[in-house]
């Protein structure tokens, strides 16, 4: 996968990884594409590109293009685990039918909550959750999260526009957190993703089951998409 741009703590991080990794970091560009595969020994290894360099140690130009430096593929042996962000890239922001709730999937694992409160600042999106529903039990006082903008799928804010007019017609409050959800993400459009993620393979699915189900529900921890069990295995609802 390409890399997207990284902010100066992210930077740093993978810098650290790929040293500790036996890579020096200077020899790896910022747009590196980059893979984590298992080799038929067993072995992880890490597919990135590396600049080619001269005897001393410097870039060399590329021979074909002498406005960029010269890059060849190159593997090593993965010692080390990435940062979660590397391997979860991006952060989906979704709800489901008949659930007020938004989920928020990152770096490998989905938060769930009733969104209190949302913002842009700078380039990023902050967001509140709450465990309950402020509606029934009064406001509550949860930790934020910030999200860079750079990480947010656009089909997801698309997506979550559906739920706008719904939100909003049975509060009858225009200033609803999921208005302030949706003017902050008009604020970040030009910095969304039109990534397409991989598909999720449903690995952790929680059971949900309901009166008079003849068949098992569940919901997967990582989507969340609602799924029925059929001869053992899990598929959409």
């Amino acid at each position: 996968m390409p890399l997207q741009r990284l902010t100066e703590d992210e930077r740093l991080a993978f810098c650290a990884w790929f040293a500790a990794n036996g890579v020096d970091p200077d020899t790896v560009p910022q747009h590196t594409d980059l893979t984590i595969d298992v080799q038929d020994d067993g072995i992880r290894v890490i597919h990135y590109d590396e600049y080619v360099l001269t005897e001393d140690g410097s870039k060399q130009i590329h021979p074909k293009d002498p406005t960029i430096s010269w890059t060849r593929p190159a593997t090593t042996a993965c010692l080390v685990e990435p940062p979660a962000w590397l391997i979860n890239p991006y952060v989906r922001l979704r709800r489901l039918p008949v659930d007020p709730r938004l989920y928020v999937t990152h770096d490998g694992r989905t938060e769930s909550g009733y969104l209190t409160e949302a913002r842009a600042e700078s380039t990023d999106l902050i967001i509140s959750l709450s465990s309950s529903d402020p509606a029934l039990y009064g406001d509550t006082t949860p930790d934020a999260i910030r999200i860079p903008g750079r990480r947010i799928l656009r089909d997801d804010v698309s997506e979550l526009g559906r739920y706008l007019a719904n939100d909003e017609r049975d509060t009858g409050r225009p200033d609803h957190p999921t208005r302030q959800l949706i003017n902050a993400l008009d604020q970040l459009t030009a910095h969304l993703t039109d990534a397409v993620p991989p598909p999720c393979g449903h690995e952790d699915v929680i059971e949900t089951p309901e009166f008079g189900d003849v068949t098992t529900r569940g919901i997967c921890v990582w989507c969340p998409t609602p799924l029925l069990q059929l001869n053992g295995e899990w598929i959409p609802a």
